[in-house]
């Protein structure tokens, strides 16, 4: 799967910026979790993408198909 250059490197940027990436310039660079896969949640990966999400109750309590 090919993501968009843009895409990607504005992807890095926010996973770096929350502190979940370190990335590293120059030649011998390149990109490294900051901490243990295991100690990273799905949901720390998509709020640094996405924002927060807020979940809300679906009208009439249920939730349908």
């Amino acid at each position: 799967m090919q993501l968009p250059r843009s895409l990607s490197l504005q992807t890095i940027s926010r996973l770096e910026n929350r502190k979940l990436l370190n990335t590293y310039p120059g030649r011998n660079g390149g990109i490294r979790l900051a901490h243990s896969p295991a100690d990273i949640s799905l949901l720390e990966i998509i709020n640094a993408r996405e924002g927060p999400i807020i979940l809300s109750e679906c009208p009439g309590g249920r939730a349908g198909l």
